[in-house]
């Protein structure tokens, strides 16, 4: 029993005197004086310079150095005097002023770092000290470079006017200037946002164009206005520091137009039954004779009410081959409805009261007579 206590006891010294710790720069960054991390910064500017130092080994780390270098030469250097354990990292930085002249010539600091820089600490892994990236020492600037509208699904070729229920796409190409951060792109329809698009594409310190870029797809909805203003902004969310604000937004107007056939009746822009049925159909009520006491009186081609054979004024009138009462349009509910029964009219009119003439006159005549035989 001891004899396999001390074999494990053996295997478990073994471990610990073979593991070693494994030092790897995991992340590196710059940040402003505060600490917040920026995408860029501008000549003379302090800045921090910052990396996550990771122990991936199986042992703990002490007492090594961390060396910060812009182009290659070291510009700051960090003694780490605690312990990192395995599997946990720690954040280091350094100062550093942004030079009003770079090596290069060209707004981008090649920053590096160096963990164990002085080789203090035996690792499992000796070649993943370092790590780089660049960053930029200049404002950026993006810029609408072009707008246009299209009819979506239909290629990217701008379109010169709109119609109700049209699908169309507001589209842009943009010029970047020193691009290292994501930004927002909205379209905006008469000053209200239609939709935004996230740009996320980073260019780097140079000058780019970008591909046309259709923002969304919206469909033209009915207005009074005889022009649709298309507003294109980028960074419209304000994200960015720019060398040049006022050059992220570019317009577009285009003319309203009717079109026949897209189910939607435009009368602000003349459509109407006579020219447009599709879109503008009658209504319910069907052309036909009405009421009249059998004379002709025909309702018109617009539906609109006949007042012929229901009285000399409204609320009479025409409907359905009846006279009504409190309408308001053919082919609505009415609130009464009271037939008004027909009335004697021309010659049957003329011939009753010949008939009563006649009759009344035959009376007379009787009477007389009886009186003059009476009298006699």
């Amino acid at each position: 029993m001891r004899g396999i206590i001390f074999v494990f006891a053996l295997i478990a010294l073994s471990i610990s005197v073979f593991a070693l710790p494994d030092l790897h720069p995991y992340r590196i960054y710059m940040a402003d004086a505060y600490g917040n991390e920026i995408q860029y910064a501008v000549p003379g500017q302090n800045v921090r310079l910052f990396v996550q130092v990771q122990n991936n080994g199986d042992a703990p780390a002490s007492s090594f150095h961390v060396a910060f270098k812009m182009w290659g030469t070291t510009v700051g250097e960090e003694t780490f005097s605690s312990t990192l354990n395995p599997n946990t990292y720690t954040l280091m930085d350094t100062n550093y002023v942004v030079p009003s002249q770079t090596p290069t010539g060209h707004p981008v600091g090649d920053y590096s770092v160096v963990v164990d820089s002085r080789n203090e600490v035996n690792e499992t892994n000796e070649t993943n000290n370092e790590k780089g990236t660049n960053l930029a020492f200049s404002l950026p600037d993006i810029k609408v470079y072009s707008a246009w509208v299209t009819e979506w699904g239909f290629g990217i070729d701008p379109i010169s006017e709109i119609y109700v229920g049209q699908n169309v796409a507001p589209v842009v190409t943009i010029l970047l200037t020193n691009s290292f951060q994501p930004f927002t792109i909205s379209a905006a329809v008469d000053g209200v946002t239609i939709c935004t698009y996230r740009w996320t594409s980073i260019t780097g310190a140079v000058t780019a164009y970008s591909s046309p870029i259709h923002i969304c797809n919206w469909t033209v909805t009915q207005s009074q206005l005889n022009t649709r203003t298309f507003t294109m902004t980028v960074d419209s969310g304000n994200e960015l520091n720019e060398t040049n604000e006022t050059n992220n937004q570019m317009s577009v107007t285009l003319p309203m137009v009717s079109r026949c056939g897209n189910g939607i009746c435009e009368s602000a822009r003349g459509e109407n039954s006579a020219n447009c049925p599709t879109d503008c159909p009658p209504t319910s009520c069907t052309p036909r004779n009405y009421c009249s006491g059998n004379k002709v009186a025909s309702q018109k081609a617009d539906c609109s009410v006949s007042y012929i054979d229901c009285g000399v004024s409204p609320p009479n009138c025409c409907k359905m081959g009846k006279c009504i009462k409190s309408f308001s349009e053919c082919g609505l509910t009415v609130d009464t409805a009271a037939p008004v029964a027909a009335q004697v009219q021309g010659p049957e009119l003329t011939n009753a009261l010949a008939i009563i003439s006649m009759v009344v006159l035959v009376g007379i005549v009787l009477y007389a007579f009886i009186r003059i035989e009476t009298d006699l």
